[in-house]
Order: C-alpha cells, then sequence, then structure tokens
C-alpha cells in the first residue's frame, strides 16, 4: 500500500482531506529526487524566443489550475519564475505575462480570494 489515511499523490497531485473537503497541489516527483533536473529549456538554445515563453505560461497556468489554495500556489509559481530568469529569462518579458495570464484567466485566479494586482507583485516578488 503507498497511501493510507488522508493524504495521497496522484495524476500530479497531491491530494489531502481537511474538514470533508479535497485539498489539492501540485506534486512533482522529480523534486524529490537527490539531483537537479532540467525541466524547461534555456532562453540561448535552438528554439524560437516566443516558444521559450509560450513555455513559461503553459507551465504557469497548469500550476494554477492543479493548486486550490494560494499559499499552495506561490511557492510553485515563485519557483518557476526563478528557474526561467535563471535560464535567460527577461524579467520585463515575464512580468508582462503573468499579467497577461492573469488577467485572460481571471476566472482562474480570482477562486484564490487574493486581489490579482497584489498576486502579480508577490509571485514577481516585487516590492
Amino acid at each position: 500500500m503507498e497511501h493510507s489515511g488522508v493524504h495521497a499523490t496522484f495524476l500530479s497531485l497531491d491530494n489531502r482531506i481537511e474538514d470533508r473537503k479535497i485539498i489539492y497541489k501540485l506534486y512533482d516527483k522529480r523534486e524529490d529526487f537527490p539531483f537537479s533536473i532540467v525541466k524547461l529549456p534555456h532562453r540561448a538554445s535552438n528554439i524560437p524566443t516566443n516558444i521559450f515563453y509560450s513555455a513559461l505560461a503553459g507551465e504557469f497556468l497548469r500550476i494554477a489550475r492543479c493548486s486550490l489554495l494560494f499559499v499552495d500556489f506561490l511557492p510553485k509559481a515563485r519557483e518557476l519564475i526563478k528557474r526561467i530568469l535563471s535560464q535567460g529569462g527577461k524579467i520585463e518579458r515575464v512580468g508582462n505575462i503573468v499579467r497577461k495570464m492573469v488577467a485572460s484567466h481571471s476566472s482562474l485566479f480570482t477562486n484564490f480570494g487574493v486581489p490579482t494586482n497584489a498576486m502579480v507583485i508577490q509571485v514577481l516578488n516585487l516590492p
């Protein structure tokens, strides 16, 4: 038996039951490995720049869809932004993509109960 009680991981989700409600967040078993894994391409690699930034947009939305609570979404989103910047992403373009995703998928992000401007600032870790 891999799981028991009120907690289980299934299909890239970490699920737990609290107060008769299923709380879910993104789970990536690769994070448990004792070595680092390249998850996204470097901006200087042999791919068009727009594909590099499209990967950011898609992953950002995936994290939001796989997180019920903002406290679970925020660290994963910040980790993604940090990874993109360390792999050659430009902060201005990353900020624009984050703002665009939050604006164009507002119903997804309003479920977190955090004002969208405050959310963007927290995700980008801006003052």
